[in-house]
């Protein structure tokens, strides 16, 4: 039997979650906390930048930042997911750990040096 455009539910498309007042306001608040954890991160470094010329302090400051976020979001994500949670977070904490591992084993020199 064919489907006419009366059969389809009206709420297709990219902005339809966008009608539901519940999910429009944990998106805005998300996008919002987004925005400011972005603003947040550049206001540290250049408060960083004017007290030292240390690439190494500016470094540790945006990694202090980010890291949280990084590590809980890979819980969280693993947690929401509740498939092959265990696979994803054993995959990704594997990830995690060699990529600490490799960024700590080589040292590139700065530009901010002199």
């Amino acid at each position: 039997m064919p489907t006419t455009a009366s059969d389809r539910p009206q709420s297709e498309g990219v902005f339809a979650p966008l009608k539901h007042a519940l999910f429009r306001r944990i998106w805005l608040a998300s996008l919002l906390s987004n925005f400011g954890l972005l603003i947040m991160g550049v206001g540290a470094a250049w408060a960083m930048t004017q007290m030292t010329s240390s690439a190494d302090q500016v470094a540790l400051v945006q990694a202090a930042l980010m890291l949280p976020v990084a590590l809980l979001s890979t819980a969280a994500g693993a947690i929401a997911g509740r498939g092959r949670s265990v696979i994803s977070l054993a995959g990704a904490s594997r990830s995690g750990i060699g990529s600490a591992r490799f960024g700590g084993s080589s040292r590139a020199p700065s530009p901010l040096r002199s």
